[in-house]
């Protein structure tokens, strides 16, 4: 299917869903926290609140960047991110403002291959649906924060560009992006050497640079902690909530419930739309979001927003709904996305 200008793609769709989603989820979370005398974070500092904190500490103090009163270290939280920040910190560029500079920026990045994906496998009305779905999506203020959620996307979908390509060294390239962006960013390269598989070459040239760069970051930890694996079992300080938990009503966090109402919607959307998707693709979103439910709930909201099969299998459907319907889904959508990015600014909700 014949492709338009990259450059009418960014003007047309994908230039104003991001400048939408990045300038008024920003704003909402920044001005949410100066209605809030006790904010500790205020105004665009709240930008880096929460993980923000911990990638802001590494990126300024390194690892293991120990919190006392909670018990937790940094070691959960993948180095790449942090060497960005520190990268332009030396450009005197501070962490309060490259942070989620880096991840806006990487989310526009994103989103265009969003669209170039949709339009590849739908068509141009799915794709340019995909891209406004994913900058409504009710939890797409972690594209304005100092989270990777930017970074896991932009690698995640470029990479699957490029190996339909068949550009698999760059692709394999990007999915060691991901890989050292977050843990759970290896299953790009396990999806990617599911493309390859049999040819070993392409296995290789696909998973090999994501097997180098976290085989060197787990011998890099053994080093520094004689455990290569802390980034798993130093997690286990923040106390996570499995659906088990959720089940047995073990808690009563209301983030705990729109993660995990969030992750279920996007996997509904996945089964749905699963016979019009690469099956690599559904691989990578299975992979990406159901270890959520054992490993921890909050956070799954996060990764569907994050998820790109999740946003073209919504374009999908909304390609085939009535214009009322379209019309209705993303107002629903994008008034949640405003309640939920309040919510964040007052520290009511977790990202």
């Amino acid at each position: 299917m014949p492709t338009r200008s990259p450059w009418r793609v960014v003007a047309g769709h994908v230039l104003p869903a991001w400048g939408l989603t990045c300038t008024v989820a920003g704003a909402i979370v920044a001005l949410t926290s100066a209605w809030d005398p006790a904010s500790p974070w205020p105004g665009f500092t709240n930008l880096s609140m929460r993980d923000g904190r911990w990638y802001e500490g590494i990126a300024l103090r390194g690892y293991p960047n120990w919190n006392e009163t909670l018990q937790q270290s940094g070691y959960p939280f993948f180095p790449l991110y942090p060497w960005l920040i520190r990268l332009l910190l030396a450009l005197g560029i501070q962490p309060g403002r490259s942070g989620p500079a880096i991840t806006m920026l990487a989310a526009g990045l994103g989103l265009w291959g969003v669209y170039r994906l949709g339009e590849h496998h739908a068509s141009a009305r799915a794709a340019a649906l995909a891209v406004w779905s994913m900058a409504l999506f009710p939890m797409a203020a972690v594209f304005s924060l100092a989270y990777p959620s930017g970074l896991l996307l932009a690698s995640s979908v470029w990479a699957f560009a490029r190996v339909e390509r068949r550009h698999d060294l760059s692709a394999g390239l990007l999915a060691a992006v991901a890989c050292l962006s977050r843990p759970n960013g290896f299953v790009v390269a396990i999806a990617l050497a599911a493309r390859g598989w049999p040819d070993g070459g392409r296995v290789g040239r696909l998973a090999g640079p994501s097997v180098a760069a976290l085989g060197i970051w787990m011998l890099t930890l053994w080093r520094w902690t004689d455990d290569p694996l802390i980034f798993l079992t130093a997690k286990g300080a923040w106390h996570e909530v499995t659906v088990l938990d959720v089940v047995l009503l073990r808690s009563a966090d209301p983030s705990v419930y729109l993660h995990l109402t969030l992750g279920l919607a996007a996997a509904v959307v996945l089964f749905l739309t699963r016979h019009r998707l690469p099956i690599t693709w559904t691989l990578f979103a299975w992979l990406y979001l159901l270890p959520s439910l054992v490993l921890g709930v909050v956070g799954m909201g996060r990764l569907a927003a994050e998820c790109f099969p999740v946003g073209i299998a919504t374009g999908i459907q909304l390609e085939g709904a009535s214009r009322g319907s379209r019309r209705l889904y993303f107002l629903a959508s994008a008034s949640l996305a405003v309640a939920i990015a309040a919510a964040f600014g007052a520290h009511a909700l977790l990202p």
